[in-house]
């Protein structure tokens, strides 16, 4: 049973593109441990918080772009998803800087702990 299924037409590249499909995914998960630990200089237990946040996000959010996707199309929800993900990456990157000036900076120093 097994050996037919794998026959079965177009198996195989589908097997491939859902395959490389998963490496973004690992790929935030490493990104998002090793910026809450270097970064922020918090322990591994916050940077799991955050990682099961964006799992449980994911989760959430992906019923919802598959209906996106059926109502609107790939190519325009791939070039909405693409986008959000840019500014969603600039905007983790800015909290990391330490501000010496608390006057400017309430809200990082309020959301990092410093």
């Amino acid at each position: 049973m097994g050996v037919l299924l794998l026959a079965a037409p177009g198996l195989m590249r589908l097997l491939a593109v859902v395959t490389a499909a998963r490496i973004p995914l690992t790929a935030i998960s490493m990104t998002l441990t090793f910026r809450v630990v270097n970064g922020f200089g918090l322990g591994y237990g916050a940077a799991g918080a955050a990682v099961a946040a964006f799992t449980v996000g994911t989760a959430a959010g992906s019923p919802w772009l598959g209906v996106l996707v059926d109502r609107r199309g790939l190519r325009a929800v791939l070039g909405l998803t693409t986008v959000a993900q840019g500014v969603a990456w600039a905007v983790a990157a800015w909290p990391a800087r330490r501000c010496d000036d608390s006057r400017h900076c309430r809200c990082c120093s309020a959301c990092s702990g410093w």
